[in-house]
């Protein structure tokens, strides 16, 4: 692996994202890991997005702005993995936004846990919703059952590409699909 490369990307598919996004970057701008690149994959937005995340992308040259026609969320996460080089990768919604802490805790504990296949966190939610969204693992036969996992998750690059990413064909439980592969 090149020396140049940071040990995390974190990926945000922006589908019409003009209003949040700088409530996102303000949050990574914020981390203190700052050894990460972000790829923002513009799902063929129509609103502002592009020129918000060209101009973060003008800023601070571990921000990219990648633009795809719309193709939905997986496609996005998908399309940015395979741009990538990092042995850990971080899916973060652009309606999201995480604690200055998150990217060094999780790489960290990715680092000293060699055998974990993801690290999450507590989500607190703005926008639609607002509030903590509790979410619980407990048992991957209860994840069968239903989603106890946020999106906004830590996993290995090696796990992604061994069950092939996201399903493109699925939208609204594609992550909950997803973790389901990973994690049998």
């Amino acid at each position: 692996m090149s020396v140049n490369v940071p040990i995390i990307t974190v990926f945000t598919p922006a589908y019409n994202r003009a209003h949040t996004l700088t409530r996102t970057y303000d949050s990574l701008k914020r981390q203190n890991n700052k050894s990460f690149i972000w790829l923002i994959i513009d799902d063929g937005s129509t609103d502002n997005s592009a020129a918000i995340s060209k101009k973060y992308s003008s800023l601070d040259n571990r921000i990219k702005y990648v633009y795809q026609k719309n193709a939905g969320p997986s496609a996005a996460r998908n399309k940015g993995v395979a741009l990538s080089q990092a042995p850990l990768i971080y899916f973060l919604d652009g309606d999201d936004w995480i604690d200055s802490t998150l990217l060094e805790s999780g790489v960290n504990f990715m680092n000293a846990n060699s055998m974990c296949k993801l690290y999450y966190t507590r989500a607190i939610c703005f926008g639609s919703y607002e509030g903590e969204l509790v979410l619980k693992y407990t048992s991957y036969k209860d994840l069968l059952v239903s989603n106890s996992i946020i999106c906004a998750s830590i996993i290995r690059r090696k796990d992604f590409d061994r069950i092939g990413g996201f399903d493109e064909e699925l939208f609204g439980y594609e992550d909950w699909e997803f973790f389901i592969r990973l994690l049998y």
